[in-house]
């Protein structure tokens, strides 16, 4: 037990600066014990369980992503937790548009893939870990803290800023290879996802083309590289 907290007491400079930069009040001598402990009245408040709700709260583009949506959107403990992974500094941000999202988080040297799109307004998000995949995970909710602490790294960093209109694109998500100087890159018509050559490769032969970002088949197309394309 001590070990575990003098672990968190180490990443609580962190976690107060990244509270202090997604907007939460946070006194300077607040104990690091104490940071994830927001008051019951707050203004971003936790939604009701409720088995009515069976989706995310409609949003237009990642541009407009914030902590209060996020928050909303969560149940305590993965908000909390999605909380101490953003601040450690085991979000890896791959690629982002106004509306997908890749990276990949790193929780007890395990790394997730983590995807999100938004279609027609409504949010849908993957990850590979073994709470995403339960048929028992509440239902408009996000899946898990992976796919939380993307989003809150992407918000607390500014990553899709309000005024994109073009994609935040560096590296493939499945090679990791740079996009930048690619003749060609292989597009998702559904959710925009950018893809090297090597990488729609791998997706049709091992995924049947299934898009990675948004879980879409038939909807890859190849494309010119480069501003024009």
């Amino acid at each position: 037990m001590s070990g575990n907290n003098n672990q968190f007491d180490g990443i609580g400079g962190s976690i107060r600066s990244l509270l202090i930069r997604l907007g939460f009040p946070v006194a300077l001598d607040q104990r690091a014990d104490d940071l994830l402990e927001i008051p019951e009245h707050s203004e971003i408040e936790f939604a009701p369980i409720s088995p009515s709700d069976d989706a995310l709260d409609s949003i237009r583009s990642f541009s407009e992503l914030s902590a209060a949506w996020i928050r909303r959107n969560c149940d305590s403990f993965t908000f909390e937790r999605a909380i101490q992974l953003a601040a450690g500094t085991q979000v890896a941000f791959v690629s982002g548009t106004t509306t997908q999202l890749t990276g990949e988080v790193t929780d007890i040297r395990q790394t997730h893939a983590v995807t999100a799109a938004i279609t027609s307004g409504t949010v849908y998000s993957s990850c590979d870990c073994d709470q995403a995949r339960k048929p028992s995970a509440l239902p408009g909710y996000l899946p898990c803290e992976h796919v939380a602490a993307l989003m809150l790294d992407v918000v607390a960093e500014k990553r899709i800023p309000l005024s994109a209109a073009a994609e935040i694109v560096t590296v493939c998500p499945i090679t990791r290879q740079p996009l930048a100087g690619l003749r060609m890159i292989y597009r998702c018509t559904r959710c925009g996802l950018n893809i090297s050559p090597d990488g729609w490769d791998f997706l049709h032969s091992m995924d049947k083309g299934k898009c990675c970002g948004c879980g879409a088949k038939g909807t890859i197309i190849p494309r010119p590289a480069g501003p024009g394309g």
